[in-house]
């Protein structure tokens, strides 16, 4: 990963150890490679998007994930490049604001291994349960399975590395989400990362 300042290494190594931690999960681990210092005004805050394309631009074919350290972004602790851009399209990366989480830069790290935003769903109510959790997240009914009984589904799904930005839990399969009045399930979990090895 190759930071951009203006956050100091000890912020950018905590924030690489604790996306070792939560990915660990996932059998996954990361290292800084190289930091670049970049001397400029022009990104330092992120307002919209076509900056935040600018910024990704800056440095592509690195053979590894860059990450743009920047002060802040309007309306979001950190942002990845849309997933839909082609492999190699210079405008892909990330970045993380500077007093965010430190379990920011692990739920853009989910992006890149092709999972989606969890907080941008409605959870439904009710209690934990096989329907909501899916089978592989789930381990035989009440009192006998992973989860305690009578914890609210909400609670559960709110622990989803992809719902907050200071959650560190990936389920194993898909959580579900209420869309009109079905239940969808939504790929938040291992079995629907598209790579172990992130891009962007």
């Amino acid at each position: 990963m190759k930071p951009l300042r203006p956050t100091g290494a000890n912020t950018v190594n905590a924030r690489v150890a604790e996306a070792n931690r939560i990915h660990r999960q996932a059998a996954m681990s990361f290292y800084v490679a190289g930091v670049e210092h970049v001397v400029t005004n022009d990104w330092f805050d992120i307002d919209n998007d076509e900056e935040f394309y600018q910024l990704c631009s800056y440095t592509s074919g690195t053979g590894g994930l860059e990450l743009y350290c920047v002060n802040s972004i309007v309306g979001a602790s950190g942002k990845h490049s849309d997933m839909n851009l082609t492999n190699g399209d210079p405008r892909r990366g990330m970045a993380v604001g500077a007093i965010v989480p430190l379990t920011t830069l692990a739920h853009e790290l989910g992006h890149g291994c092709g999972l989606v935003d969890m907080y941008k769903f409605d959870s439904g109510d009710g209690l934990v349960s096989e329907e909501n959790t899916g089978s592989p997240n789930w381990s035989g009914g009440s009192g006998t399975g992973y989860h305690a009984p009578g914890l609210a589904y909400r609670t559960l799904s709110y622990r989803s590395l992809m719902h907050q930005y200071n959650s560190t839990e990936i389920p194993l399969d898909a959580l579900t989400v209420m869309l009109g009045t079905n239940r969808e399930p939504i790929s938040v979990g291992i079995d629907q990362m598209a790579t172990r090895e992130p891009v962007h």
